[in-house]
């Protein structure tokens, strides 16, 4: 992914895009049930949610260089598509997500995070988009126009009301973990977020209640560091920094959960780099 188009003969001779793409398969036989091709790589799929109302979930996908459509599940044919970037400057729309319907149009609508190249800065910006139509209901920067390289997570609080979980910033750049309410999301304020990390956090955090009070608890990573804060209060539960013999830990991708021994709380397993 990520190659200029004029090498698409040397990998798939008379095709062209050839730079990205998703493709449906039959779960029985492994045939091909329908195929779309994207001018960037796909990095993110949400197939949860039926769109178009025909009792089949559609798909919404997203990538590099702009890519971001919605897809119909029974055929693969495009809903909306987010038109494709007039400049060759990089710009990337990560993890689309199904949030349920915010505009009252019975159709459930989507949360995505948007990274642009700006003056030879990463920004980052906070969408809502209509389900339906994919037009913008909602547009806001991110704290301090942080860079975004993971997709938002939804949780409740302990009022009821939705919180988006937004991980801004990289290794090298500054960032943090915020907790937006999606109610203020919707109406292009988010002045009253809450940082519940500081330092890059590129990965999504993880949701799960490990405290059994019946309520998901935040695991998340930043550089060398697992936290963990609970959902009902906010305030961190614990954190462990990993150590290397060989030098400075960076965690890589998000937690992952299994259980390791005999008790009843999942554990928690993680990638690193060295150096």
């Amino acid at each position: 992914m990520g190659l200029g188009e004029e090498v698409c003969p040397s990998y798939l001779p008379g095709v062209s895009p050839c730079l990205g793409g998703v493709m449906a398969l039959d779960g029985r036989s492994g045939s091909v049930l329908w195929q779309h091709w994207t001018h960037r790589g796909v990095l993110y799929v949400d197939c949860s949610t039926d769109i178009t109302a025909d009792k089949t979930n559609d798909c919404v996908i997203s990538g590099k260089g702009g890519v971001l459509s919605a897809l119909n599940g029974r055929d693969g044919t495009v809903i909306w598509e987010l038109k494709k970037p007039p400049t060759k400057e990089e710009v990337d729309v990560y993890a689309v997500q199904f949030i349920g319907d915010v505009d009252y149009d019975l159709v459930p609508d989507i949360l995505t995070t948007h990274s642009s190249i700006q003056g030879g800065q990463a920004q980052g910006h906070l969408l809502i988009l209509n389900g339906r139509s994919g037009n913008v209901l909602a547009q806001v920067a991110t704290p301090n126009y942080e860079s975004v390289y993971s997709h938002p997570v939804v949780t409740v609080g302990p009022d009821g009301g939705r919180i988006v979980l937004l991980s801004t910033g990289s290794i090298e750049s500054p960032g943090g973990l915020y907790a937006v309410s999606l109610h203020m999301l919707t109406t292009g304020n988010i002045s009253q977020s809450l940082q519940l990390l500081k330092g890059g956090v590129n990965e999504a955090p993880v949701l799960v209640d490990l405290n059994k009070d019946g309520t998901e608890d935040i695991v998340a990573i930043s550089e060398d560091r697992v936290t963990v804060i609970d959902g009902v209060t906010l305030e961190q539960m614990w954190n462990t920094t990993s150590t290397s013999l060989f030098g400075k830990l960076h965690l890589l991708n998000s937690p992952t959960l299994a259980y390791f021994n005999d008790d009843d709380v999942p554990d928690i397993l993680f990638t690193h780099m060295v150096g």
